[in-house]
């Protein structure tokens, strides 16, 4: 999927110089510094310009044409063999709590998180790459693909990559018994986490705070025609065992009471939200950003 999935090439170092992505992590850095003075204007301003160092363009068309064939092509249920009863996929935009989501659900004993798998990213491909559409044989070879790194071994697995709202529809028909769970955030919050965060190998979009918004927007109605079984993240943070206790509903799973502590957990985290979610639940992540929406209207 060469628009939504393609990597942002890394810079290279020029002569005794820094290289130019230590150069853009320097700035990102500056950016929070700047964030951490009140000094607003002056932080995006930074960030804008570490953005401005990558090369590559979101190219809009092309990504709506992939939006409206997610929407519009029907996929079939195949319902023989391995259906994915212990598959759980939290999708949503990145920076929208699906770490968090993740590290909650993976204080059960029966629950293990796998971080960012890209093996329904890959099924993406594949689907993309058959003419929209699948068959038996492709789906045996996603599930035979994918059970690679989540193995049928009487746990439940969860794979949070985020952009997996893109597969809602290849893993209803390759997986028709697993748990989707789209978790969503405020637009502004979302969009503003992203625009600070160095993701040095994204998709281009989150380069330009103009295509951002124009890619938090395609994903809203995305999810707004799958329907998908959502969350809000505001929703957790204020009304944290209410919000969790529907989701393990959802999974057919009981709360164990460890759900609070998710920041005690061994598992390895590799994300951008690796340090928030080794501590206690934060609840001023979304007022962070109100002071940038007196430039950014």
């Amino acid at each position: 999927m060469p628009i939504l999935n393609t990597k942002v090439g890394k810079p290279k170092p020029q002569n005794n110089q820094i290289s130019k992505e230590q150069e853009i992590s320097m700035l990102f850095d500056l950016g929070h510094k700047l964030h951490k003075d009140k000094r607003y204007f002056d932080a995006f301003k930074a960030w804008t310009v570490a953005h401005g160092k990558y090369n590559g363009n979101f190219d809009i068309p092309s990504a709506e044409v992939i939006i409206y064939n997610i929407i519009n092509k029907k996929l079939p249920k195949f319902t023989h063999g391995d259906t994915g009863k212990d598959l759980i996929f939290i999708v949503g935009m990145p920076r929208s709590g699906t770490t968090l989501l993740e590290q909650v659900l993976g204080t059960h004993d029966n629950i293990i998180p796998h971080g960012e798998l890209r093996g329904m990213v890959n099924a993406l491909d594949i689907w993309l790459q058959n003419d929209f559409s699948l068959d038996k044989d492709k789906c045996n070879q996603i599930r035979y693909l994918y059970r690679q790194d989540a193995p049928l071994d009487g746990n439940y697995h969860v794979d949070k990559m985020p952009r997996n709202f893109l597969s809602i529809n290849v893993i209803k028909s390759v997986f028709p018994d697993s748990k989707i769970i789209n978790i969503k955030r405020d637009k502004f919050s979302t969009c503003m986490s992203i625009y600070a965060s160095n993701f040095s190998e994204f998709t281009p979009y989150c380069h330009r705070w103009e295509t951002l918004n124009i890619m938090y927007k395609m994903y809203e109605d995305l999810i707004n025609v799958l329907n998908p079984f959502t969350v809000h993240y505001e929703n957790i943070i204020d009304n944290f065992d209410n919000e969790i206790n529907k989701v393990f509903n959802y999974i057919g799973l009981e709360m164990t009471g460890k759900e609070k502590e998710f920041y005690k957990n061994k598992y390895e985290i590799l994300t951008c939200s690796k340090d928030q979610v080794k501590k206690p639940l934060y609840k001023n992540a979304n007022s962070n950003w109100e002071p940038y929406k007196e430039f950014l209207r």
